[in-house]
């Protein structure tokens, strides 16, 4: 039988479980990069977190199967950590126990009411379903196997259309390549700026593509289990995109990318992806996960859907309800509908007045 516990650590705590993280790692062959101490503890280095916990879940025989980094940013109100640079964030499992590791959790929630409001996790496997309150909403994950060879590959995609991008690409002077060594400061630090001329372009704000996110995709590089990889395309010798990926056990993860506004006709995004993909093809990689977000370009590339989560779980109590926004109590106080707050709490108006503030920070 599985037994859970959460236990509260200051960040420099975690350094001290590294060794059964890097454990359970070996154990947890379906781990994204996202899960990894090495993706965490550089996450954790760069954006400090104030309050954070590690949930997790043990078996009599086998010691940990499941490990979770939370992250409190208000009291009582936990998140897995990772945030806002991660596209997954939940219980790092040893394969074959992911439900029965998150039921064991929802379980230990039930019994300690007290100390929680409400446990958000993004882009799980399973939709666990044996939390409290749980609220599950499918996430489409985009991935494709890999060939033997990157001619296989187009050839079982829309080849026509992508070896007229890169002829484009060709009479445009345009070259691709993976940055290396010296030069991939230099790369990043145009991934972040190329990113926010872009999402300007569209009217758009991605804070989370910063100056800290290429400081901590550098020290995940340093670690052991994840490989960044950057690529890059040059119009005239002049960077005009990045592409940014990782690499864990047999996967390649697509990341993020940063494409200059004023060459967008020659579709950059596309052309670093396939240089990308050609890469993994080579180095015997045999996925590729392109991330969370059915976008039309992904299906261009051939990828294909596989479902994952996003996961809300709201305590018990109308407290709980209210601060989660789950509860019509919430829309009643917005628009001062004090009857409807009176049938649906009664005894909490007296005279007209709200006898109980509710509380605005949990």
């Amino acid at each position: 039988m599985l037994q859970a516990s959460i236990q509260r650590i200051t960040p420099n705590d975690f350094a001290a479980l590294e060794i059964e993280w890097r454990a359970l790692e070996e154990r947890a062959l379906q781990a994204t990069p996202y899960l990894t101490y090495d993706w965490l503890r550089a996450w954790i280095d760069v954006y400090q977190p104030a309050r954070l916990a590690v949930a997790r879940v043990q078996d009599e025989m086998d010691g940990d199967v499941a490990l979770g980094l939370l992250e409190a940013r208000r009291p009582k109100r936990w998140q897995f950590a990772g945030q806002p640079v991660s596209p997954e964030r939940g219980l790092l499992c040893a394969d074959g126990t992911c439900a029965d590791a998150w039921g064991a959790l929802g379980s230990w929630l039930r019994e300690n009411p007290h100390t929680w409001r409400m446990l958000e996790a993004e882009s799980v496997h399973v939709p666990a379903v044996g939390l409290p309150g749980v609220r599950s909403r499918p996430v489409a994950l985009l991935t494709l196997d890999l060939p033997a060879s990157f001619d296989e590959y187009l050839a079982s995609t829309n080849a026509k259309k992508a070896r007229k991008r890169m002829r484009r690409a060709e009479r445009a002077a345009a070259s691709l390549r993976e940055v290396t060594g010296d030069d991939r400061p230099d790369a990043l630090r145009d991934f972040v700026r190329f990113h926010a001329w872009r999402a300007a372009s569209k009217g758009e704000r991605h804070p989370g593509v910063d100056e800290r996110l290429a400081r901590m995709l550098e020290l995940v590089d340093r670690g052991q289990t994840v490989r960044l990889r950057i690529f890059d395309l040059t119009v005239n010798g002049e960077r005009v995109g990045v592409t940014v990926r990782l690499d864990h056990g047999t996967t390649a993860y697509s990341y993020n990318d940063g494409l200059h506004p004023d060459h967008m006709s020659l579709s950059p995004g596309m052309l670093l992806e396939f240089e990308s993909i050609r890469t993994a093809i080579e180095q015997g990689t045999i996925r590729y996960d392109l991330g969370p977000g059915d976008f039309p370009y992904k299906r261009e590339l051939g990828a294909t859907p596989e479902e994952r989560h996003s996961i809300e779980a709201v305590g018990g109590g109308v407290r709980a309800r209210i601060a989660s926004g789950t509860d019509t109590t919430q829309r009643a106080l917005r628009y001062g509908a004090r009857r409807t707050l009176h049938r649906l709490q009664p005894g909490i108006l007296i005279g007209g007045a709200v006898a109980e503030a509710l509380p605005a920070a949990l």
